[in-house]
């Protein structure tokens, strides 16, 4: 099937490479979801990257309220005007004279640019000049044969979903449309999320139906989180942080949280059920190569899923081998490592105390010799199941104090099922969520609060580190 590239970011991978060429699509949402955000992108990159000729046809929206807002996502629309790639069509006052003269009004403008791309904002506010449902049924026909079918123009068309209804516009359109995507919006733990539906999509194989999508720098879909892994590794830039506070090692987050962790706290991950362990590990990684990188110790006792093999083969081309092996320790239990290795710290798993105190002594020796604060990252599923809950609280009224009181940085990760999580929460002054909705992977703040962001992995400077959008 021949297609038309949607231009609009993320969506195109998702339907086979575009919208059916010629064909009719029904964007559908109640006020405020973003259809004309997303018929505006497909206006855009239609006119200035591909040459094909757009008209708007607005029953509602005045010529410079549309200019102005798309401006502010970088579409300049009065210069695609200007060349001759893009009209805009005012028919607030053309539909009060009837259907008849509205589609003639219609085909003129779009014969006259030899337009490929309509995008009609909406059907709604059109619908209600209509008398009855027979004259919306022979506009939408109209449309459908002129406009689309005979003149190959692929046509996008806005419509009202009435907040508290779930029926689509009058019922008509749906069934005539070649597609049909539905924006809404939910409530994720007070947080909004952005929601784009697949219900109709002919001859196309979608793997999914539901993705989430922003309209923070125009209108962007956001597949299921990927963790790329081959890619030519570099050593880490090290970040610098404000007085008093540790880089996060990532300048999104770093500016989220206003500079990075303050010295001296502990940070909580608090992980979801199908959030992949890559995901969080983008989060975290970049901690711990920042710190290593500037000559901070760094001690891990990770998840069952890592190991100080697999710390070896990727994080050692991040922080240097000097540095990997003077100051990056990964806990592994007695007998797992057949000989010994100088980035391993060896803990036998029966006695917390015990191993406890193998930590705490290595952790003050390494600050000794560096002169530098230190870094814990704890797998707080892995603590539970090697020593068992009830040293739990040991953990929390022991090691965290001590950070706050030496400056330090612990950082724990938990994912559900875990015992004595309540009292970790109110221990740490940072707490993170890390859900996955739809495949996409979200981060949202409760200590410090902030909105949710997507989580995607950057590996643009040659390492992994986590790029995070705003849901707006």
């Amino acid at each position: 099937m021949s297609r038309t590239p949607s231009g609009i970011e993320g969506l195109d991978p998702l339907i086979e490479g575009g919208f059916p060429a010629s064909s009719l699509i029904l964007v559908a949402g109640t006020p405020g979801t973003g259809k004309t955000a997303m018929g505006c992108s497909f206006l855009y990159h239609g006119a200035s990257d591909l040459g094909e000729n757009s008209v708007y046809v607005s029953f509602a929206e005045s010529k410079a309220t549309l200019y102005q807002n798309a401006a502010k996502v970088g579409f300049n629309f009065e210069a695609l005007e200007k060349a001759g790639k893009f009209k805009f069509l005012d028919l607030i006052s053309v539909k009060k004279e009837g259907i008849s003269p509205t589609i003639d009004f219609v085909l003129e403008a779009m014969s006259k640019p030899h337009a490929k791309r309509l995008f009609i904002d909406s059907f709604t506010a059109l619908s209600n000049g209509f008398t009855d449902r027979s004259e919306a049924r022979a506009f939408l026909h109209s449309v459908l044969s002129k406009i689309v079918r005979q003149m190959g123009c692929t046509t996008m068309l806005a419509v009202e979903i009435p907040l508290g209804l779930k029926s689509i516009g009058t019922g008509i359109e749906e069934f005539v449309a070649d597609c049909v995507i539905v924006l809404s919006m939910r409530v994720l733990n007070g947080r909004a999320i952005r929601q784009l539906r697949l219900l109709k999509f002919r001859g196309t194989e979608l793997s999914q139906h539901q993705f989430v999508f922003t309209l923070s720098g125009g209108f962007r879909v956001f597949p299921p989180f990927r963790f790329a892994r081959d890619f030519v590794k570099k050593r880490f830039i090290p970040i610098p942080a404000p007085e008093g506070y540790f880089s996060t090692g990532s300048p999104h987050l770093d500016r989220i949280l206003g500079g990075g962790y303050a010295r001296g706290s502990n940070v909580l991950f608090e992980i979801g059920e199908g959030v992949p362990a890559e995901a969080y590990q983008a989060l975290i990684g970049p901690t711990i190569f920042n710190f290593v990188a500037q000559g901070r110790p760094s001690i891990i006792f990770p998840s069952e899923s890592y190991s100080s093999k697999l710390a070896e083969r990727d994080d050692m081309a991040y922080v240097g081998r000097e540095n990997f092996y003077k100051i990056y320790k990964i806990c592994e239990q007695k007998g797992v490592i057949p000989e010994p290795k100088s980035h391993v710290v060896e803990f036998e798993g029966r006695s917390y105390e015990h191993d406890l105190d193998v930590r705490t002594r290595l952790r003050a020796k390494l600050e000794e010799k560096t002169g530098q604060p230190s870094l814990s990252v704890i797998s707080w599923n892995r603590l539970e199941g090697t020593y068992g809950s009830e040293n739990l609280v040991r953990e929390q009224t022991k090691v965290l104090p001590r950070a706050i009181e030496l400056g330090r940085l612990n950082i724990y990760f938990t994912k559900p099922g875990v015992g004595a999580i309540d009292h970790l929460k109110n221990g740490c002054q940072y707490h993170f969520v890390l859900n996955a909705f739809r495949g996409t992977v979200l981060l949202y703040g409760q200590k410090p609060f902030f909105k949710a962001y997507i989580v995607e992995q950057d590996v643009s400077r040659g390492f992994s580190e986590p790029k995070l959008t705003p849901i707006e």
